[in-house]
């Protein structure tokens, strides 16, 4: 007896069933045939959905595998060379490399390691192919409740696990906090490069900034020059005047100068004891014990120049205080950073093939 229930035809005196059938029949042929995409790509059908769960799955096994070794790699090898990585990362420019693999990048491969062969190993293997091809055929089903939401499901993964792969080759890397992100792990930054970060200016970019990496921190550095050196004349503080470039929220920048006032005032004998702070208008002003007048503000919304002076004192102890304050305020400042990926909102274009579906 078939597990799969077939409908009774019971044809009447008259033989109408005959002809009812036949005429079914042709209509069934006069469906619209599917295209290679729609039929093998972006399917519906939980058999091809079972299938392409499969080959991904397949795929991020070998590069979680590979991962596995780069960790046991270190562990067996630790200050060895590892063949062709350690060659591609110093061709890069990371010198870092020179010593074996460094402690920062070993953090990494362990926690995407486990992340990918939980995540997109395990699950789409077991729940995506088994359970997919296999269950609606065991209840006798012929597809599973929802196969639009089934299709988007593969359609969903994919992009996952890839922007999880490519956060290696972003400023910061990969994740490195184990792959149950919990401290005190999940606390260190081994790396704390950041790029400058840049507010989305359109709807799409807007959706596709929420799918990255991002902070919106700030952060105060040198000037540097077209070939990346310190700009010397840029940074020099003159008349009482010096000026960083930064990036991020301006407001970040007036609160890590209110933090880094309130530090230095507390240093008994120094130029900001017992000074008094307050922010008016989008500028930070502080008052020092010789009277003098400390300013901070910037120019530019995402990103410009936040300028230090101090007026009402003398000029040497101005460039003095400027100094002290200036390098205080670089520490005090969080980051703001985000991923290089910029094109990371096209991402979205993935569930626009499924919209001609109803």
């Amino acid at each position: 007896m078939s597990a799969i229930p077939h409908p009774i035809n019971t044809p009447d005196s008259h033989g109408h069933d005959h002809a009812h059938d036949a005429g079914h029949s042709h209509e069934g042929h006069a469906h619209h045939e599917l295209g290679f995409f729609r039929k093998y790509i972006f399917s519906i059908d939980h058999k091809i959905i079972g299938i392409q769960f499969l080959f991904v799955g397949l795929m991020f096994f070998v590069l979680g595998g590979m991962l596995a070794m780069l960790v046991r790699w270190q562990l067996g090898f630790q200050g060895q060379a590892v063949p062709i990585l350690t060659e591609y990362m110093k061709a890069r420019g990371m010198s870092n490399w020179n010593q074996g693999m460094p402690t920062e990048f070993y953090t990494m491969a362990f926690s995407m390691h486990a992340t990918i062969m939980i995540f997109f190993v395990i699950i789409p293997l077991l729940v995506g192919t088994f359970g997919n091809f296999l269950i609606p055929l065991q209840i006798g089903a012929g597809d599973m409740a929802f196969p639009f939401l089934n299709g988007m499901a593969f359609w969903s993964a994919l992009p996952a696990g890839t922007i999880m792969v490519a956060s290696f080759f972003m400023d910061g890397g990969a994740a490195a906090g184990g792959w149950t992100e919990y401290p005190p792990l999940s606390q260190v930054r081994p790396d704390k490069t950041v790029v400058n970060y840049a507010p989305p200016k359109t709807l799409l970019a807007g959706i596709g900034n929420k799918l990255r990496d991002h902070h919106t921190g700030a952060f105060v550095t040198p000037f540097k020059d077209a070939e990346g050196k310190t700009d010397a004349a840029r940074n020099a503080i003159k008349n009482g005047v010096g000026s960083r470039a930064y990036t991020g929220d301006p407001v970040r920048i007036l609160e890590g100068a209110v933090v880094s006032f309130n530090e230095l005032k507390a240093t008994a004998g120094s130029a900001f004891a017992d000074g008094t702070s307050t922010v008016v208008d989008g500028k930070f002003i502080g008052n020092l014990k010789d009277k003098s007048t400390l300013t901070v503000e910037t120019t530019g919304r995402a990103s410009g120049e936040v300028k230090i002076s101090i007026t009402g004192g003398v000029e040497a102890n101005a460039a003095k205080s400027v100094g002290i304050f200036r390098a205080r305020l670089e520490k005090k400042v969080e980051p703001g950073s985000q991923n290089t990926w910029s094109d990371v909102s096209l991402i979205m274009n993935y569930f626009a093939v499924f919209g001609d579906r109803g």
